[in-house]
């Protein structure tokens, strides 16, 4: 008997987890990232870009501060952690316009 239900919680799991997966996409800009562009997902950990009415986007220390968001993001917020980098992150830029949009869940 314990067989069947270790197989069903194990499969609940998984799909749960799956169900997570997803929405994932929350990420924190790296201490080192390889350049200021905000969808380069090498510039988070994990390397994902934050963009969807799920995701929170968290900033830390970092060696890069400004921050250029060339692209339409979507985001549930923003967290700044304590002790983080002060941060200017601009929108559009010289080569492309862009938005960021905060806080609008989805319906």
């Amino acid at each position: 008997m314990k067989a069947p239900i270790l197989s069903c919680t194990i499969i609940l799991t998984l799909a749960l987890a799956g169900l997570n997966a997803v929405y994932a996409g929350s990420a924190t800009w790296t201490t080192n990232p390889v350049n200021n562009d905000w969808n380069t997902a090498a510039n988070w950990t994990p390397a994902t870009v934050p963009n969807s009415a799920h995701d929170t986007a968290t900033f830390d220390v970092s060696s890069v501060t400004d921050v250029f968001v060339q692209a339409n993001d979507i985001l549930k917020g923003m967290k700044f952690d304590p002790g983080a980098s002060p941060f200017t992150i601009s929108i559009g830029g010289s080569v492309a316009a862009g938005s960021l949009t905060l806080g609008k869940g989805e319906s």
